[in-house]
């Protein structure tokens, strides 16, 4: 019998602040034997497009919002208890996990099938932090980077995760080279991203905003945070999931 591979997401208010979680889960649905989408309580018709999704193959849960606010106190293990609860809907030997705003590139795809067949618990993934456009990423040192470009997604279904939920708690094995995670959220619409930062830093990390915002009003502007002779051009084509959302935030 053949490995079997599940995916999972959680995602809450990804209309609202402008998430590519369908296409995220599209490529969830392209890669898996079975996909499971979780919405935490979104009120912004988040839930109604991921329902859109559900097949035999795709397992739509959708949370009281209350549950989402009941566990703000925890901080940033919110983020781990939401993913945490998506995986445990699956039921295959293995899991590669996503965020809501983060896309598998299709050419990954018989990397991760052949990485599962192997020796291992777990498995690191690049992930391609964008910013400034949707063709150009961080290329600074780890210290500077706001997410880390080596994230453990891809791991036997048994393993969770803690704190900010960047990555499932288990042994990697090593980096696949061929395992390209693209994270898309800092080239949201700009006029969101202010309010995506200020919610996310204040609301589910309980402290104060990045001051650095406050001066570029209502349209937030990558450069004021890094320069352009810190970003590379991708090294491959956007996943062909996202082409078409990245083309219509340029």
């Amino acid at each position: 019998m053949s490995t079997t591979l599940g995916g999972s997401l959680f995602v809450i208010d990804g209309v609202k602040f402008d998430y590519c979680f369908m296409e995220a889960a599209a490529s969830l649905i392209a890669l898996c034997d079975q996909v499971v989408l979780l919405d935490a309580g979104s009120d912004d018709g988040t839930a109604e497009l991921l329902r859109t999704l559900e097949s035999d193959k795709v397992k739509v849960i959708t949370l009281d919002r209350t549950v989402w606010e009941c566990l703000k106190p925890i901080g940033k293990e919110r983020l781990a208890f939401f993913k945490n609860e998506a995986i445990s809907y699956l039921t295959t030997d293995w899991n590669i996990n996503i965020e809501g705003d983060e896309v598998i590139h299709e050419d990954s795809f018989p990397f991760i099938r052949k990485a599962i067949d192997q020796d291992a618990e777990a498995w690191l993934c690049h992930r391609f932090n964008l910013w400034g456009t949707p063709y150009h990423m961080l290329n600074v040192p780890q210290e500077r980077k706001p997410c880390s470009n080596e994230v453990i997604r891809l791991a036997k279904t048994k393993y969770r995760s803690s704190g900010d939920a960047e990555s499932l708690d288990a042994q990697a094995k090593g980096l696949v080279d061929g395992i390209r995670i693209f994270h898309m959220g800092f080239v949201r619409k700009p006029e969101v991203m202010i309010k995506k930062i200020i919610n996310i830093q204040e609301q589910i990390y309980l402290m104060d905003h990045d001051k650095r915002i406050d001066p570029m009003g209502d349209k937030f502007d990558p450069w004021a945070i890094f320069s352009k002779d810190d970003v590379i051009p991708i090294p491959t084509e956007l996943p062909f999931f996202v082409k078409k959302w990245a083309l219509d935030r340029m």
